[in-house]
């Protein structure tokens, strides 16, 4: 009987060892990832009236607010404002002669992949007469933190223009100024187009300036 005792007592003993032996697994966790922010977006201000919208007496906005930009910038109002009159050929938003002057800022902040030398290309399009010339000029002004690197003067010319800047790898902060001006008559200047495009020395053709863009914070 003893030695069943003894027997029971060494295999109680070896399984105490066993299991003060075994480690302790931590208990996993789920570690959240960091949202990705979605390129494309930036901040916008845009406005419709008789004066250019930028120096020290300009006017509020008619809109603001964050926004997904396409590969092409239009000025067209029923992007921006919340108003079931700014649709349709006859929107007074239209009208050149009420609303000469349409103009937009874009903030947001440049993602660039690799630092180097990329060319920018603009390309604007203002409005023209069916078979004839253009009346509306536009204007475009690029900053890169807060430096003025891109300057386009008041011109109805459809030709598009480069320019080679360098640019750091990661986050370059970015506004972009642009305005169609109109004599009053004629077409309306929100039917203005522009394209910013960027592309490196490693690509063909430009990239449009949405795909590198995010929203300030």
């Amino acid at each position: 009987m003893q030695q069943k005792i003894e027997q029971l007592e060494r295999r109680i003993e070896a399984l105490e060892k066993h299991t003060l032996g075994q480690s302790v697994q931590p208990e996993k966790t789920t570690v959240a990832a960091a949202p990705v922010q979605e390129k494309g977006y930036a901040r916008v201000n845009y406005w419709l009236g008789r004066d250019a919208a930028f120096g020290d007496n300009a006017t509020a906005p008619l809109a603001q607010g964050k926004m997904r930009l396409d590969s092409e910038i239009l000025l067209r109002p029923q992007l921006y404002v919340s108003d079931k009159n700014t649709g349709g050929v006859f929107s007074e938003y239209h009208d050149s002669s009420l609303y000469p002057v349409a103009s937009l800022q874009i903030e947001g902040v440049l993602d660039m992949p690799q630092a180097g030398d990329y060319t920018l290309t603009i390309k604007a399009t203002p409005p023209r007469e069916v078979g004839g010339s253009g009346n509306v000029k536009m204007a475009v002004r690029l900053y890169l933190d807060g430096e003025l690197i891109y300057t386009r003067p008041y011109s109805s010319s459809l030709s598009p223009s480069t320019e080679t800047i360098p640019l750091a790898a990661g986050e370059t902060t970015l506004r972009l100024e642009v305005v169609a001006l109109s004599p009053g008559f004629g077409p309306s200047p929100t039917r203005a187009r522009l394209f910013v495009g960027l592309h490196g020395s490693d690509a063909v053709s430009p990239e449009p300036l949405s795909r590198y863009l995010l929203p300030p914070s």
